[in-house]
């Protein structure tokens, strides 16, 4: 049935007809669009009520059910999302972006290697290819090998079929679908080329949005590549203090670009783990370095933590403990190393909590020395006495023989003399 005074249709019957429609003949009515109240009738005009004219169910109701379906169709969706790694645009070469340039060498520029076409791997993996040596790759139109050149790796893409999984507690990872030999080219890692200033302002924008992945890669002074918001497979695999990869910088076309190469033979199945040989040089710099707390140094609870980044400290906090929302940005020293009074650098610590004090106001507050050598503020007398009433009165008898006030007494006679 069709409103003869606008598009509005129905089905015929009383089902799907809206209540207040005028019926005219057997397919024809005039819809409530055009409603008009009557003059003189103040009972005539449109009613909102709040159940359903067909099946006599309220509104609120129907209204749990739509939450039900909306919560129904979210779960659906994360746990679509959970099957599928976070969306990213797939590249096949660096990008870049802003003043960062891609250099191209000259052909005349490119050094020639001394490889036969005749050879049985010319610029192979077990060749003497110099270009291969000193890590260039070979340009088609110069290296003597011509088509039989096996040193084109990052031009021709010569990777390895790989696949992204899901990895239990890190993430998404990449596996090989066939065995990798030790030194093969695994992958090339690329993503958008950004200069320094672009990459303090994309860190920044992380830590102010609470984003904890970072894919960043630097290739030289000028240049960082992130391969976050574009990049290839190569951005799936994770760090790992055991690698079966590394990443080595080739020439290119007069141009430096990033290589993952096995480290060690990769049986397939396996999943591709990356590392950096600056991470490998810290973590020797840094091998006695200790391990950070577990635990929230102000109450003593674990869960997310921030740390220190003094070397020496190994302190970490809760974001509430420290009155924070979000994560402290940049190089971030602890409350444990500033006075609490007047915020200069703090000589006197308190062994139990997070209150320290500067030279000029340690002699105003209370610190008190336990049986074991360590400073206590005067939150924690209570509680260091009580421990120390169960232990054995023979250290307490000894402590107490030489109190500090006798020898001021004595320093106070010699003086008057």
């Amino acid at each position: 049935m069709r409103c003869v005074r606008c598009p509005v249709a129905y089905h015929a019957g009383d089902v799907c007809i809206a209540a207040g429609c005028a019926v005219i003949a057997s397919n024809s009515i005039v819809c409530t669009n055009h409603f008009t109240a009557r003059k003189g009738k103040s009972h005539h005009a449109h009613v909102n009520v709040s159940w359903c004219f067909v099946c006599s169910k309220a509104l609120q109701e129907a209204e749990t059910r739509f939450r039900e379906i909306k919560l129904q169709r979210e779960a659906k969706e994360t746990q679509e999302s959970e099957r599928r790694p976070p969306p990213y645009k797939h590249i096949k070469v660096n990008k870049p972006c802003g003043k960062v340039q891609i250099y191209t060498a000259d052909i005349s520029e490119i050094p020639k290697c001394n490889c036969k076409p005749t050879d049985e791997n010319p610029c192979g993996f077990d060749s003497e290819c110099l270009n291969r040596m000193l890590m260039y790759e070979c340009h088609p139109q110069v290296c003597p090998a011509g088509e039989r050149c096996q040193n084109q790796c990052f031009t021709k893409r010569q990777y390895p079929e790989t696949k992204i999984i899901k990895t239990d507690g890190k993430g998404w990872g990449l596996v090989a679908k066939r065995d990798i030999k030790k030194g093969e080219f695994v992958n090339e890692y690329v993503g958008e080329l950004i200069d320094e200033e672009e990459c303090m302002a994309r860190i920044k924008y992380a830590h102010e949005n609470d984003i904890t992945h970072f894919y960043m890669l630097t290739i030289d002074k000028d240049r960082i590549i992130d391969a976050g918001p574009k990049g290839n497979y190569s951005r799936f695999m994770n760090h790992s203090c055991q690698p079966n990869c590394e990443t080595l910088k080739w020439t290119v076309n007069g141009d430096t670009r990033v290589g993952l190469f096995a480290v060690c033979d990769i049986p397939a199945e396996e999943k591709g783990k990356k590392t950096k040989k600056r991470t490998r040089r810290r973590r020797t710099k840094n091998e006695g370095k200790k391990e950070s707390e577990d635990d929230c140094f102000r109450c003593g609870d674990g869960g997310q933590l921030v740390l220190c980044d003094r070397k020496s400290c190994t302190k970490a906090y809760h974001l509430s403990c420290l009155g924070l929302v979000k994560r402290p940005f940049g190089k971030w020293e602890c409350p444990w190393h500033h006075c609490d009074v007047c915020g200069k650098p703090s000589v006197s610590f308190c062994h139990f909590c997070p209150n320290s004090f500067c030279k000029e106001h340690q002699d105003r507050t209370v610190l008190n020395s336990t049986l074991n050598g360590q400073l206590c503020c005067s939150e924690h007398v209570l509680g260091v006495d009580s421990v120390e009433t169960q232990k054995t009165e023979k250290p307490r008898k000894k402590l107490n023989k030489f109190k500090p006030r006798r020898k001021r007494s004595r320093w106070m006679r010699a003086e008057c003399k």
